[in-house]
């Protein structure tokens, strides 16, 4: 048996394609999924939600997971490589600087494994967590620090 969280309804976000200031969206969630395949296996909601956020200047840290294994593509971050290099692009094009985080839940017994997957995330200078809580904790820490300041850094 499971265990079901429901969020307050004052903490719930209406619309999550709307980006709120220090908002976390499972692009896995039921909302997303419906009727379509999990960004798991098909990377479209997220790749056009990584762009979206890319553009908008007060967009300070992106926190993205990566699943590897079964059920998986068979190249997780070779997929997503090419679109976090973009996000960048984008943002530097509106004068924002985008710090990205992100975390390989895998092992390297999983195909392609682990440690080659978040190789070719540092490629394009994502900062790669060991743990989802440390992911979690540095782009707290990255915004944090941000905070206050003038997002023209």
């Amino acid at each position: 048996m499971g265990l079901f969280l429901d969020l307050e309804k004052e903490y719930k976000i209406c619309d999550a394609m709307i980006k709120r200031k220090h908002s976390s969206i499972d692009l896995g969630d039921d909302e997303f999924t419906m009727g379509r395949p999990h960004p798991m296996i098909d990377g479209t909601i997220r790749n056009e939600y990584i762009a979206a956020v890319a553009k908008d200047k007060e967009t300070a840290v992106l926190l993205v997971d990566l699943v590897i294994g079964f059920g998986a593509g068979e190249d997780p971050a070779g997929e997503l490589a090419p679109v976090l290099v973009a996000a960048q692009k984008a943002a530097a094009a509106v004068g924002n600087s985008l710090a990205i985080v992100a975390y390989v839940c895998g092992t390297n017994l999983d195909e392609p494994g682990k440690k080659a997957q978040q190789e070719k995330l540092r490629e394009t200078g994502v900062m790669v967590a060991a743990t989802n809580a440390e992911a979690a904790r540095l782009a707290a820490m990255i915004a944090e620090g941000l905070e206050g300041r003038s997002y023209d850094r």
